[in-house]
C-alpha cells in the first residue's frame, strides 16, 4: 500500500493556522542577533516559509489531482495569495497589540513566488 499525502488538507491547514496565528493578540516577536550590530526578527523567517509551505501545498495538490492547467492559472493563483497576504497584514491592524507591517508581507510575497518560481521551474509542463 503506497502512502500519499493529502495535499488539499494540509493547504487548509495551513490556510486555518495563518487566520488564526494572525488573530492571536499581542503576540511577541523575537529576534535573532546575527552580530551584535545586526539582528533579524525571527517572524519574518517565519511569514516566508509558512507562505512557502501554503503555496507548496497547492501546487503538490493541483499536481496530485493530475489537473493539467495552464501557466495563466498559476499566474491567478499567485495572484490570489498575494491578495490573501496582504488581507492578512491589512486584518492584523484591528487585533489589539498587532500592527500591518509591510515587511511582514514583502516576506509573505517572497514565500509565495519562491514556491511557484520553484513549481514552474522542476514540472516544466505548463504552457501559457
Amino acid at each position: 500500500m503506497k502512502f500519499e499525502p493529502n495535499y488539499h488538507k494540509i493547504f487548509f491547514f495551513f490556510l486555518i493556522a495563518i487566520i488564526i496565528v494572525s488573530s492571536i493578540p499581542n503576540l511577541s516577536t523575537p529576534k535573532i542577533a546575527i552580530t551584535h550590530r545586526f539582528t533579524i526578527r525571527m517572524d519574518y523567517i517565519f511569514h516566508l516559509f509558512e507562505y512557502f509551505c501554503f503555496v507548496s501545498s497547492f501546487l503538490l495538490w493541483q499536481i496530485q489531482e493530475r489537473k493539467k492547467h495552464n501557466l495563466t492559472y498559476f499566474l491567478f493563483a499567485a495572484v490570489l495569495f498575494v491578495l490573501f497576504a496582504l488581507i492578512e497584514e491589512l486584518h492584523q491592524q484591528i487585533i489589539p497589540g498587532r500592527v500591518c507591517n509591510p515587511i511582514d508581507f514583502i516576506y509573505d510575497c517572497l514565500g509565495i513566488f519562491l514556491a511557484f518560481i520553484i513549481f514552474v521551474r522542476r514540472t516544466k509542463v505548463y504552457k501559457i
